[in-house]
């Protein structure tokens, strides 16, 4: 057998076996527990006019075991027939061929030789979503997450600039990834969305509604996004989208292993287990160690309220200093699901439910800001909600100082 032409489009590599009109297409490489990565194969027949599949498509273990026996198969079934001898050796020389290139896996590449890109920004959505790392974006079951997310989107989709959150988004092609809503209710956010910021545009976000891990469609998301020229990609949610236990740090690995190999920015909501004080989002460590910034959405609405108010508080960032908490009020219409939704910048310090989210010094800071002359403590703590020890503490350092008679102001 002659060494067949082989072709690399992204993830999918085609063999052209000349001699024998043979087209086999080899995808969606994984590692299986064997130690052994396992793909998905198509095999094709070229010797009439019109390429005719042959067996459909059908995931194996690159082991020789399962590959022989396969052979055996093929030579049996296919017509016109080939040699048992033919299918052997081709699909030997694609085991051989496939495990080296999943083994050496990504190229060494010398920091001397590397230029950076200093013209692009950083950020799609500053401070939450980074142009080309994983954010993540985690909360409780109806902390409106998913809503802040979409929000999000829609700004970046038609450049909304001018909007009341106070948000700077930078235009891009947006992915949804849903494995939890479908087309319709994503839709009908879309449009109240549009209709609060009052933007008349029709929506360029594309939709997918997911129904296997995320690593599993990898092959076609990646070609997808590189077609379209997707700049980000939200995955909703976590846990779903790994194809595992919540607590399956592998499935978790295997995820976001799967979210670095397609372009641009990634935005991934995870849920916030209920009675949880551990600050992080449910499951496996994996969920808050492989994200490069980590926010946790904290929310307060009342039964039948007409608005709902959220504090973003960042949990981890990698790179940098972890900003400040910001706050956004959500305004619906009376009706269901909402004609418009309008979202607005919100001073967390006046909110008593909400206010905690943001340090002890820094609404200490405000407060005697907002003030401009001297508080005494009594007034502070019930301006503030910090405990009184708290504050004594804060007090003690800069940029506060102790102005006599029990009142406190700010360094001039």
């Amino acid at each position: 057998m002659n060494d067949p032409i082989v072709q690399i489009t992204g993830e999918l590599t085609t063999y052209r076996f000349i001699d024998e009109d043979i087209i086999i297409e080899v995808s969606m490489i994984k590692e299986i527990t064997t130690g052994y990565p396992s793909a998905e194969f198509q095999i094709m027949d070229t010797s009439r006019d019109v390429i005719r599949t042959l067996a459909p498509v059908r995931r194996i273990g690159l082991v020789t075991e399962n590959l022989n026996a396969w052979a055996d198969d093929l030579a049996e079934r296919v017509m016109p027939p080939r040699s048992n001898g033919f299918w052997i050796s081709a699909l030997g020389f694609i085991q051989q061929e496939t495990i080296k290139k999943h083994r050496q896996g990504t190229p060494f590449i010398s920091m001397a030789n590397f230029t950076p890109d200093l013209e692009s920004n950083r950020y799609l959505l500053e401070p939450f979503i980074y142009a080309n790392q994983i954010s993540l974006l985690y909360g409780k079951g109806g902390s409106l997450k998913s809503w802040i997310a979409l929000y999000m989107c829609v700004l970046c989709d038609l450049y909304a600039e001018e909007n009341e959150s106070g948000l700077h988004p930078t235009p891009t092609k947006i992915l949804w990834l849903s494995y939890e809503e479908d087309q319709q209710t994503v839709y009908e956010r879309i449009q109240a969305i549009h209709a609060g910021l009052k933007f008349e545009a029709s929506s360029n976000i594309h939709f997918r509604f997911m129904t296997r891990p995320l690593v599993d469609d990898v092959s076609v998301l990646k070609e997808f996004c590189d077609n379209e020229e997707i700049g980000l990609i939200v995955v909703d949610s976590a846990i779903p989208a790994s194809g595992g236990e919540a607590s399956d740090s592998g499935a978790a690995d295997r995820l976001f292993k799967g979210l670095q190999q397609l372009r641009g920015g990634k935005l991934v909501l995870a849920h916030e287990a209920k009675n949880s004080t551990s600050n992080n989002p449910f499951g496996s460590v994996v969920f808050t160690n492989m994200p490069r910034s980590v926010w946790e959405v904290q929310s307060e609405a009342d039964y039948d309220s007409s608005y709902a108010a959220v504090s973003l508080v960042h949990r981890k960032v990698n790179t940098g200093r972890r900003r400040k908490p910001v706050g956004l009020r959500f305004d619906f219409s009376p009706h269901d699901p909402p004609e418009w939704i309008r979202v607005r910048n919100y001073d967390l310090i006046n909110d008593p439910n909400l206010r905690h989210t943001i340090s002890p010094r820094e609404r200490i800071f405000q407060a005697l800001s907002r003030h401009g002359t001297a508080m005494d403590l009594d007034l502070i703590v019930e301006e503030t909600g910090v405990k009184p020890k708290e504050a004594e503490e804060v007090l003690k350092n800069k940029p506060f100082q102790y102005t006599g008679s029990g009142t406190y102001s700010l360094e001039i």
